[in-house]
């Protein structure tokens, strides 16, 4: 992966907006490997990775509880999903964004 504090195309220093949180655990090893499996240039990772978490991860609004690990990006990829649709979405852009 590509060092977190690289300038956007305006010089703007990124790192602190794509550092991980306790929800977006981009730095997991789980959600590092969805990423890696995007290839092609910065649109079509984009692309592919929506299409991975939206088609890969199953929306499931029965499994809704109160554990915070369980909103966690890499908790949900291990569950193939979950009740986390919009926190799966972000998550694909984030992981985006710390691979260009």
């Amino acid at each position: 992966m590509n060092d977190l504090a690289h300038p956007n195309q305006a010089g703007v220093d990124l790192g602190v907006y794509l550092a991980p949180t306790s929800f977006l655990d981009a730095d997991h090893a789980s959600v590092c490997r969805l990423a890696a499996r995007a290839k092609g240039g910065p649109v079509e990772r984009a692309v592919h990775l929506y299409y991975a978490v939206r088609d890969g991860l199953r929306d499931d609004p029965y499994s809704l509880t109160l554990q915070r690990d369980a909103y966690r990006a890499s908790s949900v990829i291990s569950r193939g999903g979950g009740f986390a649709a919009e926190a799966e979405r972000e998550a694909a852009a984030w992981t985006f964004e710390k691979t260009t």
